[in-house]
């Protein structure tokens, strides 16, 4: 039996509806375990390892402050948007941080599979 446009694309669409739910659930696992890892403190066995990467978090401009402590400097900077760079340039690495916020870095784990070692099923 052939199904039309409509119902075909229903059916995918129901199917990614339940798939995303189970990798909400898979998410929610696998940050579990992370968690228990890393409490446990047990972060690497003969076959695998837990890895973590940190990306450092940005640096976001608060464009009123920069107004009010630095209101020569500021129409020569600010345009559309406010790039850190282009502010360090005028005021420096230190004076930066009295008008700015640092976002916290993100970490993310990965477990890498070790070469040496033969795992059995």
């Amino acid at each position: 039996m052939v199904k039309s446009n409509l119902q075909a694309l229903f059916l995918v669409e129901s199917e990614i509806t339940a798939l995303e739910g189970k990798l909400n659930g898979m998410r929610k696992e696998r940050e579990t375990l992370i968690s228990v890892i890393l409490s446990s403190g047990k972060t690497e066995n003969r076959y695998y390892r837990l890895e973590s990467s940190i990306r450092a978090g940005n640096r976001v401009i608060n464009v009123l402050l920069l107004k009010d402590k630095y209101p020569d400097i500021a129409p020569k900077i600010i345009k559309e948007t406010v790039t850190v760079s282009d502010t360090k340039k005028y005021l420096g690495e230190v004076l930066i941080d009295e008008i700015s916020e640092k976002k916290p870095d993100t970490v993310t784990y990965s477990v890498i599979k070790k070469e040496s070692g033969v795992i059995e099923a």
